[in-house]
């Protein structure tokens, strides 16, 4: 019995490992695709910063606006699911809650798979949870053309409205619904 519960053991361990492992690999993602997102985030910022200066707005600096903005928006969810410190369940447990000379010690092991099958668990569903909002959060970056797109479009369309049907539609009198 004692080789089984070695290996059971050493095989918790390992398992636990690799999840803290995978922890410290998604913080690294998480960070390189922040990074990523504050670049895109200056760059169209320093344009739109450029255009509010000049007082020239037009297709161009809103869509680079509302690129910033959206790509800021998207830096804030990755910072906030993904990136904030959270409970990484230990590798080990402590000695206070080990020590017990009342139990035997094979029962003792036992009790002891069980807290770190919850540790697996508890780390498999962390890992599951920011590994699934990074890959949403980089599919909203990848999006982020659209936005940009979107919104220099309807600019020019808007600004190739004459100002006199936009007059005559602030004019028109206003009737009331009976």
């Amino acid at each position: 019995m004692t080789k089984l519960f070695e290996w059971v053991e050493n095989a918790a361990v390992e398992n636990l490992k690799l999840h803290h492992h995978t922890a410290d690999v998604l913080a690294k993602e998480a960070a390189t695709t922040l990074t990523v997102l504050l670049a895109g985030v200056a760059g169209s910022l320093a344009y739109t910063a450029q255009a509010v200066e000049k007082n020239s707005w037009g297709w161009l600096s809103a869509g680079a606006a509302a690129f910033s903005a959206y790509l800021m928006i998207v830096s804030v969810f990755l910072l906030v699911k993904c990136m904030m410190v959270d409970e990484l369940p230990a590798i080990h447990n402590e000695p206070k809650n080990l020590m017990h000379p009342e139990i035997e010690f094979d029962e003792l092991r036992r009790y002891e798979f069980e807290n770190m099958q919850g540790r697996i668990n508890a780390c498999a569903l962390r890992n599951n949870r920011i590994a699934t909002s990074l890959n949403r959060i980089r599919v909203a970056a990848v999006l982020s053309p659209l936005v940009f797109t979107v919104i220099a479009a309807s600019w020019a369309v808007l600004a190739s409205v004459p100002d006199s049907c936009l007059d005559a539609r602030r004019d028109a009198p206003v009737v009331a619904e009976e």
